[in-house]
C-alpha cells in the first residue's frame, strides 16, 4: 500500500520492462511465490489449512486479493490504511483457513 505505483508496474506493466529488469522481477516473484506456498504447506502440516487444497491455487487467491488493492486503493480515499489492512489481512486468512470448511452447491 505504501507504494502502489511500484505494485502496479511489478504486476500490472512488467511486460513493459526491458529484458535484464523483466527477468530480475520474474525471479524476485517466483521466490515471493514459492515462500507463501511452502507457508502454507506448512499450516496444512499444523493442520490449520485443509491438506485436500491445492497450496498454489490458495497462494495465487491471497496474491490476488492483495495485489488488486493498487487498482481500488486510494490513500485519500474513505477508508483509512489501518482499516484497508486489516480487511484484506482478515479476508485473506479467512479465505485459507476456511476455504474446506464450506459446503458449495453443485454447479447447474
Amino acid at each position: 500500500m505504501d507504494n502502489l505505483p511500484r505494485v502496479s508496474i511489478y504486476y500490472h506493466d512488467v511486460g513493459r520492462l526491458s529484458s535484464p529488469r523483466l527477468r530480475e522481477v520474474y525471479r524476485r516473484r517466483k521466490a515471493h511465490e514459492v515462500w507463501v506456498v511452502d507457508m502454507i504447506r506448512l499450516a496444512q502440516q499444523r493442520g490449520e489449512v485443509d491438506p485436500e487444497l491445492d497450496p498454489e491455487v490458495l497462494a495465487n487467491c491471497v496474491f490476488g486479493t492483495q495485489i488488486w488493492l493498487y487498482r481500488w486503493y486510494r490513500p485519500d480515499g474513505g477508508d483509512s490504511r489501518d482499516a484497508v489492512v486489516e480487511h484484506v489481512t482478515r479476508y485473506a486468512l479467512a479465505g485459507i483457513t476456511g476455504a474446506g470448511a464450506v459446503d458449495l452447491p453443485a454447479v447447474p
